[in-house]
């Protein structure tokens, strides 16, 4: 555009003209004041220029531009001729609609306005994107159109509409091209004012795998996700998913050093995949070679059990891990993989970042999450696997779903992983599965496989809010014969009524070697699962000597035993030589030399003789042994304080 003039007489310029000469004072009368415009409307162009306004006047008159159309008209001079001249100029109309401004000429008592009309200007549409490949799935894309018009949208394909027009630009809904053939789309931008004057977008859209039975998953993984991903094939299996494509580069360590692995040039990483019968198997490969297909349905990232809760550790690799995909699957949408939280015994240095606090950590988890992932772009969804491990913690498993106090147990705590991933993913029902790791492992307890399946439901209608078992909890028991058990007491030389017994939850086919470790064997943390000794005992937990106090009473039953376990720490063994023997004495009181040099005990409970128990003697254990805490250590001395203060069981 022409600047010059323009640019000087942007502001509103006033002229002033003398036609002439104030008369002097005198006799003479004034002469009679005179201004006349003979035209009053002037049409012009659309393109910039200058008009002359003729009139009439004898006395001095200003020209102003009304305000309204001070940013394209302006006074740029006035003269004598003849007569007088006003020109005012005019700026291109950028707009596809006439306009229109006023002149006003004024004198000392006489006001004259002319009007101008300036013609449209020419419309204009800029679209700022490119032709796209869209996500087979369907998406939303945002296209950005600069107009100097009311535009006009049309695409010609209902599987694409306009959702919304925001700052950015026009919002386009895509939908999930389930066709089974690639299918193409135009998208046309057009003025109001004048049709012919368009752009154009074209999209193209790829087949989406609506294919029942097929399921395509890709993982960057560390040990967390390997633990979901060992039973999956079997899981999606039963769900129907007969055509599956599973895969995951290991890459055992944090977000970054993952990002560092696998985004590399030319990397080349540690590749497992599932073979047709459902096999893990795995080659080392470049990565650009197993995202060059495109046709994943989901990549899933997670971070370390330990820094799982720390989302300072998550945006850098996140970033860099997602770039590295899109290179080669440009709409692929991402999962997360939420951790869990370390068994509460666990002595893994990490758990020193939690204050070694189970409930913290996995509060700081779901903080991490909701921080990171939830509600962003690349990531469509949340795999809730901490939230189930800790809705399954509130059941009977209690804290025992761990093999090492920090991996999930082989069967249970991965099979918990697995329906976790299959549900979060598929959105299919779990209920009807019925694959285990090994039904060796579950033919205990009939009940395993359903109380997994009630965590992982409630973790998938609450991501991050525990939910406690309500068909499933602990059993807390005391012993069957209470008449005899005060009997026993009686005979021993103590008083039942100055003790109150403690409800204890008993695990069946469990038992502790002291010698080993403090981690509980049992057949569904897969610690012991091929173990014959499974089947000749039932555990306790592990209490702590402040929740045994001195002047307790243990109670066994006639024709039963229990093994005192013990250690001075847990995450710890006992030498051989000093681990407490089998017990067969019907009341024991706990002392100093009870409690000797060690700080935490867990009770191997048996028939006499430790025999192999069938299912209804397993059960019986429940009511063989008890716990007698003197009333006197309650505070109130009544059972109505049980539960506060230390009392945890």
């Amino acid at each position: 555009m022409k600047k010059g003039l323009l640019v000087l007489l942007a502001l509103t310029t006033v002229f002033a003209f003398s036609c002439k000469e104030k008369p002097q004072p005198g006799p003479e009368p004034p002469e009679e004041e005179v201004l006349t415009v003979p035209t009053k409307t002037y049409s012009v162009d659309k393109n910039e220029g200058t008009l002359d306004i003729d009139l009439q006047a004898n006395y001095k008159f200003t020209a102003t531009v009304s305000d309204d159309a001070k940013e394209w008209l302006y006074v740029a001079s006035t003269r004598a001729v003849e007569s007088h001249v006003v020109t005012v100029g005019y700026r291109t109309n950028p707009l596809p609609k006439e306009r229109r401004g006023i002149v006003t000429i004024k004198s000392t008592t006489l006001t004259e306005t002319v009007e101008i009309i300036q013609a449209p200007g020419d419309a204009t549409i800029t679209v700022n994107a490119e032709d796209r490949t869209v996500n087979p799935r369907g998406m939303t894309i945002v296209i950005p159109v600069t107009s100097n018009d009311e535009v006009v949208v049309t695409p010609d394909a209902r599987w694409m509409r306009v959702k919304e027009v925001t700052s950015e630009g026009y919002v386009i809904e895509i939908d999930i091209n389930d066709t089974g053939a690639p299918r193409e789309g135009t998208i046309t931008f057009s003025s109001k004012s004048d049709p012919n004057v368009k752009a154009t977008v074209t999209i193209t859209q790829k087949p989406a795998n609506v294919d029942p039975h097929t399921l395509k998953l890709l993982a960057v993984a560390n040990s967390a996700v390997v633990d979901a991903m060992q039973d999956l094939p079997s899981v999606l299996a039963e769900l129907g998913y007969t055509n599956l494509k599973l895969g995951y580069f290991l890459v055992d360590d944090n977000l970054d050093a993952q990002a560092e692995a696998f985004s590399a040039e030319n990397a080349t990483l540690k590749y497992y995949y599932t073979n047709a019968e459902g096999t893990w198997n795995n080659v080392d490969t470049l990565v650009t070679d197993v995202l060059a297909p495109d046709d994943w349905d989901y990549v899933i990232l997670g971070q370390t059990i330990a820094d799982g809760g720390n989302d300072a550790t998550f945006d850098a690799g996140i970033t860099k891990i997602v770039e590295t995909v899109r290179k080669s699957c440009e709409y692929v949408p991402f999962a997360w993989h939420m951790t869990w939280a370390y068994q509460a015994s666990s002595t893994n240095a990490g758990f020193k970042a939690y204050d070694n606090d189970q409930n913290a950590m996995y509060d700081a988890i779901v903080t991490a999450v909701k921080n990171k992932i939830e509600g962003k772009a690349d990531f469509e969804k949340i795999i809730p696997v901490g939230t189930a491990v800790q809705n399954l913690r509130t059941s009977f498993f209690e804290d025992n779903l761990t093999s090492n106090g920090v991996n999930l147990s082989v069967n249970v705590g991965r099979l918990a992983d697995a329906l976790t991933w299959a549900k979060a993913i598929t959105g299919k029902s779990i209920d009807g599965v019925s694959y285990t790791f090994n039904p060796e492992r579950y033919k205990y307890e009939s009940y395993y496989l359903p109380a997994i399946k009630e965590a992982v439901n409630s973790a998938i209608d609450n991501p991050f809010k525990v939910t406690e078992s309500v068909n499933y909890l602990p059993r807390k028991t005391k012993l069957a014969d209470a008449a005899g058990a005060k009997n026993m007491i009686t005979a021993a030389g103590y008083n039942p009524a100055d003790y109150v017994e403690v409800p204890i939850t008993i695990i069946h086919n469990a038992y502790f070697a002291s010698t080993e470790s403090s981690t509980l064997k049992t057949g569904f943390n897969g610690t012991a699962a091929s173990d014959a000794n499974l089947k000749k005992f039932a555990s306790t937990h592990i209490f702590p000597k402040a929740q045994i106090p001195i002047g307790t009473l243990i109670v066994v039953m006639e024709g039963y035993q229990y093994r005192p376990d013990a250690w001075t720490a847990l995450g710890t063994a006992t030498a051989s030589a000093s681990r407490p023997g089998n017990v067969t004495a019907g009341v024991v009181e706990v002392t100093d030399a009870w409690w000797g040099s060690f700080n935490f005990r867990g009770f191997n409970i048996a028939k006499s003789g430790a025999p192999e128990l069938t299912d209804s003697e397993q059960n019986a254990l429940d009511g063989i042994f008890g716990i007698f805490i003197p009333k006197s250590v309650l505070g109130l001395g009544g059972l109505e304080d049980y539960g506060n203060g230390q009392w945890t069981w």
